[in-house]
């Protein structure tokens, strides 16, 4: 056996890291920051202590080692590493001795769970650096550490973990700017890649402040917080790698699949964005801010018009390029979840509502869904406040396919289509208020009322759009049903309506 030891490693207190300060350069930064220490520091620490890197991404690192000495030679100088550049954020990390005979995938996973253990029993510690002497005076930026004499941006009085994000926001900046950016070779973060692949294929615009992404219009002051996750990853390392006894054959496939999954990711999130241009929409008025891409994860921020559409690209090629870049007979499925809301919604808040999205709809499907809400009262702290069921009947759907309907599930496409024709054909918005009233009542009969009334008051245009849907919409709003359960689609339909461009016809 040529390698002894695996360390595995993962970030701490991320959430807290990043959104620590409610600046959006400060938050950016942070993003920078750990996507450069997981991808390109740990790397380079790695390869100075002679370990063969398995995998990065998300915050996470699989590291193999000859010998022990530089196993933990290589976890202290990465710890080190990691708080020198940030000032707090932590890593939990594990040094696991290979067993007699073990086989290589048995070894990683006996050292994962070992990792989650010490997780919940040591490292999930939140450390700072906040003295337990009086405060002279906080940081203006986060409003929690220590300000430190000399650190001051924009004006501002900051403690060195925001210096250092701003520092790291300012360094991407400049990187990017550079005429020498788009041909760079080698050592380039996640986020980097991206940036790069856009500023050589399309006509990329940076976002430097949470007003590049919103416009004059009154949909346009929304924008929209994505967040995607990959469904049954963790089967990619099983199947033909779980018995695999030759090593080499192993360390092989296993870097080719997280390379690929990297990839994959980056592509998609690159052809997503050309192909928003492709369908329609203004050069001028399209960009996306990338926070954070590594492994299966995604987060973004982006105009709220243009955050569903650009989602529904993202995972289908997603699952078109894993299927071809890491040779699969299927390619693999994310799960997003989209926020859209004002641009003044805390940024935190809308991470935690996309992510709680996300994992509703991941556990609805093994396919590639994603689920959306609007949000035009600040004070919702949980989707579950939004959902509603009215006596035995869902008023939100909750879950779209990336492909065709099916008796499960509706299409996304679809839905956009439907509210895009009645856009096309001047739906009147005065028509839109009734159906949140009409939807909630709760006795079916008067229900059913309603809405055959609200139907013979539209144009023939307008009702052929819904009876071309489901033929059930002459008689109920409630025309589809999953398990037994009735359910509409028309609230988000014309949740969607006002974010919907007439002129962009999916494809």
């Amino acid at each position: 056996m040529k390698y002894r030891y695996l360390v595995v490693s993962d970030t701490n207190n991320i959430i807290d890291y990043i959104y620590a300060s409610p600046k959006f350069k400060m938050i950016r930064g942070a993003s920078i920051l750990l996507d450069e220490l997981n991808i390109v520091e740990t790397v380079r620490i790695a390869e100075e202590f002679g370990g063969l890197v398995l995998s990065t991404g998300g915050g996470e690192a699989r590291v193999l080692f000859e010998r022990k000495e530089d196993a933990e030679g290589y976890m202290t100088a990465i710890q080190r590493k990691y708080l020198e550049a940030t000032d707090e954020v932590s890593l939990s990390i594990v040094n696991v001795e290979r067993r007699e005979h073990e086989l290589m995938h048995d070894w990683l996973q006996r050292a994962e769970e070992r990792l989650r253990l010490s997780e919940i029993a040591k490292y999930k510690k939140k450390i700072h650096n906040i003295s337990i002497a009086p405060i002279m005076k906080r940081c203006d930026s986060c409003h929690q550490r220590a300000a430190e004499k000399g650190l001051e941006v924009e004006e501002m009085h900051c403690c060195r973990s925001c210096y250092n994000k701003k520092k790291a926001f300012d360094g991407l900046k400049e990187k990017i700017d550079s005429p020498k950016f788009s041909d760079q070779d080698g050592d380039l973060s996640g986020l980097e890649e991206v940036y790069q692949q856009l500023i050589k294929e399309v006509p990329f615009q940076r976002v430097e402040k949470m007003s590049d992404l919103v416009g004059d219009e009154p949909s346009d002051s929304f924008i929209g917080f994505i967040y995607a996750d990959g469904k049954g990853i963790g089967q990619l390392f099983k199947g033909d790698l779980e018995r695999e006894t030759d090593d080499e054959t192993f360390i092989r496939r296993y870097k080719e699949i997280s390379k690929g999954l990297k990839d994959s990711l980056i592509s998609a999130a690159v052809e997503a964005y050309k192909k928003c241009l492709e369908i329609g929409f203004e050069e001028e008025e399209f960009r996306v801010d990338f926070s954070s891409i590594g492994g299966d994860d995604f987060a973004a921020i982006i105009n709220g018009k243009h955050a569903t559409v650009y989602t529904y690209y993202l995972l289908k090629y997603f699952n078109l390029f894993t299927k071809n870049k890491i040779n699969l007979k299927e390619g693999k499925h994310l799960a997003a979840g989209i926020i859209i809301a004002k641009s003044t919604y805390p940024i935190h808040q809308l991470y935690n509502l996309a992510y709680e999205l996300m994992a509703k709809t991941k556990a609805e499907s093994n396919e590639s869904t994603l689920d959306f809400q609007i949000l035009y009262d600040s004070n919702i702290t949980s989707i579950d406040e939004k959902r509603m069921n009215i006596d035995g009947r869902d008023l939100y759907v909750r879950t779209y396919r990336i492909g065709d309907s099916d008796d499960q599930h509706l299409s996304f496409k679809d839905l956009y289509e439907k509210a895009r024709k009645l856009k096309e054909r001047k739906f009147p918005s005065s028509k839109i208020k009734a159906i949140y009233r009409i939807t909630a009542e709760p006795s079916k009969l008067m229900m059913e009322f309603e809405w055959r009334e609200w139907l013979s008051r539209l144009e023939k245009e307008h009702k052929e759009i819904f009876f071309e849907w489901n033929k059930k919409f002459r008689k109920t709003p409630f025309a589809f049903e999953r398990n037994g359960i009735p359910y509409t689609p028309l609230r988000d339909l014309f949740d969607l309506y006002e974010f919907v461009d007439e002129k962009v016809v999916m494809e």
